[in-house]
């Protein structure tokens, strides 16, 4: 049983534990193209998040879900997470539904140009990706190839990686370079 503050505030009543019958993988794309807030510099322009989508939707090995979590309720965030075998959006406070996700999850956090100084400086999901035991990967937007890298990382959760086992710390390779 979970003990101390989960008990409290009843917390625990929202863990769905998922079950592994499904065949594909669950990836949750986040949408924040028009909820951006404070934030605008941290969505796509609507070609690439178009073309995103259509590149996700176009792997017929997974289960894709594009969620604005601010629409949802919190239990219907955190289940959305919970049943995630990937979390795919662009760096912002969306990405730390990572902490409801098992551990072996993959976790895509995206930079987009207005933000790409904090490629290097920003480590607070991937530190969090490391504590949770998920494999992170960053890519900028502005780089040639990345959808396409984000395209390979999800394909390779079907073909070559176990989820959510033990062994799950395969390395990635996109183009002959782990990613």
């Amino acid at each position: 049983a979970i003990g101390g503050t989960f008990d409290r505030w009843g917390w625990w009543q929202c863990f769905d534990p998922p079950q592994r019958s499904r065949i594909r993988p669950s990836v949750v794309l986040l949408d924040r193209q028009h909820s951006s807030g404070d934030h605008p510099d941290r969505i796509l322009a609507d070609q690439e998040w178009n073309a995103l989508v259509a590149s996700l939707q176009a792997i017929k090995s997974i289960d894709l879900n594009v969620v604005a979590m601010e629409s949802m309720d919190f239990r219907a965030q955190m289940r959305t997470a919970q049943h995630a075998d990937a979390l795919i959006g662009v760096h912002g406070n969306g990405l730390t539904h990572e902490l409801w996700m098992r551990p072996g999850s993959v976790v895509v956090e995206l930079f987009t140009p207005s933000i790409r100084e904090g490629f290097n400086d920003w480590p607070i999901f991937r530190s969090m990706a490391r504590a949770m035991g998920h494999r992170h990967h960053r890519l900028l937007t502005e780089r040639n190839g990345w959808m396409q890298d984000v395209a390979v990382i999800v394909a390779n959760l079907t073909t070559t990686t176990p989820l959510h086992g033990k062994n799950n710390r395969r390395p990635l390779t996109v183009g002959g370079n782990a990613v």
